[in-house]
């Protein structure tokens, strides 16, 4: 994913927040501080000298000062600038999925938006 509208809808996910700048401390902070009791339940860690090297179904692997550790992951997240690298990341190999996650989420919270304000009574 390369941006984030609706934090909520990746509850008890494992998110890997790529960048430097505010606005990747921004989404990591918008991935938690939504939920109920949050300081208790989530875990943020900030990790610097660290570049992913590999991004696969259930993990990622990353360089940590040169040795490579692989954590579990179900999305990832590049805030790398204001416009997404999309030509770069695909040039060295970076797919992207059919289905635009982020769009279906809101689209979904609008469709049941829309269904539950039917339901009031005038």
């Amino acid at each position: 994913m390369y941006r984030l509208i609706e934090g909520d809808h990746y509850v008890n996910q494992k998110i890997l927040v790529v960048g430097e700048g505010d606005s990747a401390v921004e989404a990591a902070m918008g991935l938690t501080h939504r939920f109920e009791d949050f300081i208790h339940r989530s875990k943020i860690a900030a990790l610097f000298n660290s570049n992913p090297v590999e991004v696969r179904s259930d993990s990622v692997v990353r360089d940590v000062r040169g040795k490579q550790q692989t954590i579990a992951n179900d999305f990832v997240w590049i805030f790398a600038g204001g416009k997404p690298p999309t030509a770069f990341l695909k040039k060295i190999g970076v797919r992207f999925a059919e289905r635009n996650l982020t769009k279906d989420g809101v689209e979904a919270v609008a469709q049941s938006a829309k269904e539950n304000d039917s339901l009031v009574p005038a």
